[in-house]
């Protein structure tokens, strides 16, 4: 099943059946005895069926008489996001197995999907399946806007920070100079920072340890101001601050 849906391996599949075979598809007209038929209409397959995913599988195995297996099953089938098609069905699947000196070989296999037909309760339309194929593509929509939000969620957050030292980056600052553009700022103030060695740490040990510096200088600073220093370079920030702060001095951090 997996070969089939999955993969769509029509050889494989056609490599597992016994010199006598006969097959019931899940549609109407499919119905083939001569093993000439099956291989032929199988290979027609080939190519043809999208990539399916399977799910919540169950299979039971008789034995009525030895040398001879009967497999039933039910599992869902549904095609997956990338084919471009929305449809799950709930199959149940009989397969005879005879075994032979080659191991197992399918001498009968009667695909039937539930919905395919009309239900019970459905009148003029088989609406229970339309209702479940509705469930999924509502699903797998929602499964999209999911990964589309947290998609903009990681732009957004890189576009706006640094994502080696955690401090706002110049995009920020530009955002926060023109939300600040022309109205009364409130407390600012200008820092700026030197890093005492950077240089020479990058030639003696190399940039990771110079990054490293970096990082920890980014530390400090985040603990002294948090999100309010607003950078357009490393080591020269904008102060966004509530009134009183530069009276009341800032915290010491080496």
């Amino acid at each position: 099943m997996h070969k089939h849906y999955c993969e769509n391996d029509t050889e494989l599949l056609l490599s597992h059946l016994d010199d006598a075979f006969s097959w019931f598809g899940a549609g109407e007209h499919e119905y083939a005895i001569e093993p000439e038929t099956v291989i032929k209409t199988f290979r027609t397959f080939a190519g043809k069926v999208p990539r399916c995913e399977i799910g919540e599988e169950r299979y039971d195995v008789i034995r009525p008489m030895p040398g001879m297996f009967i497999c039933t099953g039910m599992l869902w089938v549904a095609t997956a996001p990338d084919s471009g098609i929305c449809l799950r069905v709930h199959q149940r699947v009989t397969m005879v197995f005879r075994w032979t000196a080659q191991g197992p070989r399918c001498c009968h296999l009667h695909l039937s999907n539930p919905y395919s037909e009309m239900d019970a309760s459905d009148s003029g339309f088989p609406e229970k399946m339309a209702e479940e194929s509705r469930r999924y593509l509502q699903e797998q929509i929602e499964l999209q806007k999911r990964k589309i939000a947290e998609q903009h969620e990681v732009i957004a957050h890189m576009y706006v920070e640094d994502l080696s030292t955690g401090l706002y980056n110049r995009n920020r600052y530009n955002q926060v100079c023109d939300a600040l553009s022309g109205k009364d700022c409130g407390s600012l103030g200008i820092a700026y920072f030197d890093l005492n060695g950077l240089k020479k740490i990058n030639d003696l040990q190399g940039h990771q340890a110079g990054d490293a510096f970096i990082r920890r200088t980014a530390e400090c600073l985040l603990r002294a101001f948090g999100k309010k220093a607003i950078p357009p370079s490393l080591l020269i920030f904008l102060l966004v601050s509530p009134p009183g702060l530069w009276q009341k001095g800032l915290p010491h951090r080496r």
